[in-house]
């Protein structure tokens, strides 16, 4: 009898509880997408993307499990929504459930493959508002000044979710094409009026005249800018081909910038091409804008009312083609990327412990190198579509089994305590005891030839770690420029990659294979 009396006693809170919990909780989703749903463009991380992907995918549940609540009590006792005031709140939270479907502005879409399920959303839309309506006409007849207040939300709640869809339908892939290929704006076919030569000739001050950024306040002037590359290269993105005028142009307003402004270009320009491909803020700036005032005048009136009635080429370069080359010129990408990561890792350890074991003394160019060889390694381990294809992720996975079986050895020949480094023995037993996929053993012999450089030939320092970082900056604009741009739009919502800003970069330079020559 105890426990009949409990289960009784839950089912009556859960029957009670029920739509108010589900409401908090599809009102929480909305407020944590909201504050955490476009700081992905600005953060990397696991546990943010875990969490506003959950969040993401349990936002629209959530509302479509409340509205069935929703009809299924108000369905199940007419009686009660007719003569009873408490039957006439649910009816409210429906426009409200609609809003919530809408959602926040700062997500529309978790990844690229929710843009293209936009005819599910239609449906999905077209069903919802039908339940949504239902809830809400039940109760209309009885006239009580609360529901008048929720005419205006079910107005904003479907303009909000038709919103949704559109701005799902335009990222699409097959619509994203379209657009950029018929909105050729005006300035592109002002640019085809001039010839390179005149591009070449033409000042910073002419050019910024006839874009109409001369009278732009200095404040301002980056956004502007990052609008006019984002409006001329966003065809990268939708896989077109850039004419030579978008580039020149860019060209020369880029040639003045230093390194640290241009990232900064490219990182705001990154940033409208996530809100296209990831929110509404695109559409909302568009002149649909329109929607969003009625949308906008419909949530205040709302609110006033309810108030009112509740409250290889740098080794070649160098000449060391010979010892080292063939550490650059294999046909794997992958297999070069691990064996130069493994050969730096070991000199810049080797370096440090000349100098005392103070990493602050190496040279600048050492710290770059060992930031980029992470980074690529990185990109390798956690974002292998960002590369070229191969069999990275297996050697790299054998190759750390292998560093594991030899740690003690290695140990020794980074602290000085093991003297075998480059002899015939310990290369026997890293040729008899690795893997073939395993990179280790060229790794090794790299790092020799590489310090056998300053030992043997009388290279400076300066000069070896000059020539290793330029090996990282040229390895990463190979991987740059051999990604492509759905691989690098699929790494804007996760906070963006190194490797998109080095792209677009180089394609305001003219360096991108989508450049037309003429």
């Amino acid at each position: 009898m105890g426990i009949h009396k409990v289960s009784e006693t839950v089912e009556r809170l859960w029957n009670g509880w029920e739509l108010r919990m589900v409401m908090l909780l599809s009102l929480f989703l909305q407020i944590f997408l909201i504050i955490f749903g476009c700081r992905r463009k600005y953060t990397a991380g696991f546990w943010l993307g875990t969490l506003v992907w959950l969040a993401y995918l349990s936002a629209d549940w959530v509302a479509t499990f409340s509205l069935g609540i929703l009809a299924q009590k108000l369905g199940d006792s007419e009686t009660n929504c007719v003569t009873s005031n408490r039957g006439l709140i649910p009816a409210f939270w429906a426009p409200v459930l609609l809003v919530h479907l809408g959602g926040p502005d700062t997500i529309t879409a978790y990844s690229m493959e929710d843009n293209e399920l936009w005819l599910r959303h239609l449906l999905v839309l077209v069903s919802q508002v039908a339940v949504a309506f239902y809830a809400f006409s039940r109760s209309w007849w009885s006239k009580d000044p609360l529901l008048f207040v929720a005419i205006p939300i079910f107005v904003a709640g479907m303009i909000k979710y038709g919103e949704r869809n559109l701005v799902l339908s335009s990222a699409s892939s097959e619509q994203f094409r379209s657009s950029v290929y018929s909105e050729m704006n005006e300035l592109h076919r002002q640019f085809d009026k001039f010839s390179n030569s005149e591009f070449f000739e033409m000042t910073d001050e002419r050019l910024i005249e006839k874009l109409g950024l001369s009278d732009i306040i200095t404040q301002a002037k980056l956004l502007h800018e990052a609008d006019l590359f984002f409006q001329m290269f966003r065809v990268l993105f939708a896989d077109l081909v850039l004419a030579d005028s978008n580039h020149l142009a860019t060209h020369i307003i880029l040639r003045k910038k230093t390194a640290v402004e241009a990232f900064k270009l490219i990182e705001v320009e990154m940033g409208f091409m996530y809100d296209v491909l990831y929110t509404k803020v695109a559409k909302v700036c568009s002149s649909r804008i329109i929607f969003r005032a009625i949308s906008f005048l419909c949530f205040v009136s709302a609110l006033l009312a309810f108030s009112l009635e509740r409250g290889d080429q740098v080794i070649g370069r160098e000449g060391c083609l010979e010892k080292i080359g063939g550490s650059v010129k294999s046909s794997d990408f992958n297999q070069s990327l691990l064996t130069w990561h493994i050969a730096t890792d070991i000199c810049y350890h080797d370096d440090v412990r000349k100098k005392g074991g103070d990493s602050n003394n190496v040279h600048p160019n050492c710290k770059m190198s060992i930031l980029l060889s992470n980074y690529m390694v990185y990109l390798l381990r956690d974002c292998p579509v960002l590369l070229p294809k191969g069999i990275g992720k297996e050697r790299y996975a054998q190759t750390c089994r292998d560093v594991s079986r030899f740690s003690e050895v290695l140990s020794g020949i980074i602290s000085g305590q093991n003297d075998t480094w480059g002899t015939h023995d310990t290369d026997w037993d890293l040729e008899r005891f690795t893997s073939d996929v395993s990179v280790l053993r060229d790794g090794f012999g790299l790092a020799n030839s590489l310090q056998l450089l300053e030992t043997q030939d009388g290279w400076e320092n300066k000069r070896k770690w000059e020539m290793i970082s330029q090996v990282w900056v040229e390895m990463l604009t190979y991987a740059a420029s051999h990604c492509g741009w759905k691989e690098h739009a699929q790494a804007l919502p996760r906070g963006g990659e190194l490797l998109t800003h080095v792209c677009l970069l180089m394609a305001h330079l003219g360096l991108s294979e989508q450049c037309l020559t003429t």
